[in-house]
């Protein structure tokens, strides 16, 4: 997995971009759909529950959601079909629990994230 640099990190408003190649352990990942839930885990072990709001399997040069958001927004991205990289699978999700916005922004200053996935 790799979470893009310079988006935030998980819990952070904007837009928290996380990509992933389509390995045996993420084969049936097409299955998300719009109202389940993601956990995002950061390096310090604090575990975020995202809502996926949308989904699209688009061509790659057609993929425009890895943009800033203003909200407590979670991008992920693979290919599809598995194994293979002819589309990309999206989705967007919302933090189930924002935080307060004095909250968030002392935690715009904490060790960056590497997340993990668990649906």
């Amino acid at each position: 997995m790799v979470h893009y640099h310079g988006t935030p990190d998980p819990g952070q408003r904007g837009n928290v971009v996380i990509a992933f190649h389509r390995e045996p352990d993420y084969q049936h990942i097409d299955q998300l759909r719009p109202g389940d839930t993601v956990t995002i885990q950061d390096r310090q072990c604090q575990s975020f529950a995202y809502k996926i709001t949308g989904r699209w399997d688009l061509p790659p040069a057609q993929v425009t959601q890895l943009a800033p958001t203003t909200g407590y927004d979670l991008t992920l991205v693979t290919c599809d079909p598995w194994w293979q990289d002819y589309n990309r699978l999206v989705w967007r999700a919302t933090l189930v629990n924002p935080p307060p916005d004095g909250a968030a922004q002392a935690a715009a200053g904490a060790p960056g994230a590497i997340p993990t996935f668990s649906h």
